[in-house]
């Protein structure tokens, strides 16, 4: 029954210089009886008492070996003997191993009284926590598995905040998922604004706005020459096609995704188009006047080396002015509140002349 044989205070002691002296110098501790009959079995720091077919179990670091004589007798046992020398003394002193009542001295439980045997038992039943222990942290080091303060040093490691209540398993999923995502493609881009925001933005990219001499932009085209600080080939914009988006949200995730040497243009949001009654009208009205304006259109394309082929050999055009619509701004409003000014004969009123500013493309003079 000598308890440093089959625990890891056990392992230490036989690997100590054979100078030592490691006999645990066991003495009677407990003598424990039932009325039916009771085998016992240590190991390690817990002990097992068995009597009429119920077991009970007792973690014995909780215990003194006065309060566990007490405990065992409020369970139905009977403690014959408690050792006087011992009384104070943690009950972890008990040295491993198994008896039965009905077997000569098999209701003897033994204690190791040893300095050494103390030492080596304080540090075995340190080493036996740290052991179970090495599971739980192997399993933290894989970041599914982290939890609590090790889910946030994952998180730091990887720059990723922990959102505000979110939980450890979204938490770490989150990680994972940012690490992992496919990044820097405009395709990429606006498909993880859309997943983290929910915005449906279109990106502008300016270089394809660039002029070339090529069947791709042709000289009357809207196409502009390379320059600060929006024609260039390291920028890009975001723009909405309506209403508002949450700028700081998208442009958030934008930042973390673009490709190295690429800079962001301020955002631009278009406003909605005009909005127009769902009478026939209004809708026929609509369809002349665009008809109109695209004739007149046509009509006043001369001379243009994309259009007609000539410079300077072309016929006079029509004795009519060409007027140039600059548009300030666009309102929301049913189109028959503003049909009536735009169809008809041109009459003798002086237009007011209105500020210009770019419509579309969105210029953004500030990167």
């Amino acid at each position: 029954m000598d308890r440093l044989s089959d625990d890891l205070a056990g392992r230490l002691a036989r690997r100590l210089h054979s100078v030592f002296d490691v006999d645990p110098e066991a003495v009677l501790a407990l003598r424990v009886q039932h009325a039916a009959g009771a085998s016992w079995r240590v190991a390690g720091d817990v002990l097992t008492l068995t009597a009429a077919g119920v077991s009970t179990v007792v973690a014995l670091p909780a215990y003194t070996m006065t309060t566990l004589a007490t405990a065992l007798t409020a369970a139905g046992y009977d403690v014959a003997y408690l050792n006087p020398a011992l009384a104070s003394t943690s009950a972890t002193v008990l040295l491993a191993g198994a008896g039965t009542q009905g077997t000569s001295n098999g209701d003897h439980l033994l204690a190791f009284t040893a300095p050494l045997a103390a030492l080596l038992t304080a540090i075995g039943l340190g080493m036996d926590g740290a052991r179970v222990s090495v599971g739980a942290a192997l399993a933290q080091m894989v970041l599914p598995q982290a939890r609590q303060d090790w889910a946030d040093l994952f998180g730091s490691l990887f720059g990723i905040r922990r959102l505000t209540g979110e939980e450890d398993g979204l938490y770490t999923a989150r990680i994972i998922a940012e690490t992992q995502r496919t990044r820097s493609s405009p395709a990429a881009i606006l498909r993880n604004i859309h997943r983290l925001t929910g915005e449906t933005l279109t990106l502008r990219e300016p270089w394809k706005e660039l002029f070339t001499l090529s069947e791709d932009a042709p000289l009357s085209g809207g196409y502009h020459l390379q320059g600060a600080p929006v024609w260039q080939f390291h920028t890009a914009q975001l723009t909405s096609a309506g209403g508002s988006p949450d700028w700081g949200a998208v442009m958030a995730v934008a930042q973390a995704d673009r490709p190295a040497g690429t800079l962001f243009l301020g955002p631009n949001a278009q406003p909605a188009g005009i909005l127009i009654d769902s009478t026939v009208s209004d809708q026929a009205a609509l369809s002349a006047c665009g008809d109109l304006l695209s004739a007149a259109c046509a009509e006043l394309v001369y001379g243009a080396l994309s259009s007609d082929l000539s410079l300077s050999d072309y016929f006079i055009p029509p004795p009519w002015e060409s007027v140039r619509f600059d548009v300030g701004w666009i309102v929301s409003t049913p189109l028959g509140a503003i049909r009536n000014p735009w169809l008809g004969h041109w009459d003798t009123r002086t237009w007011a002349d209105s500020a210009t500013g770019d419509f579309y493309p969105p210029v953004e003079t500030t990167a």
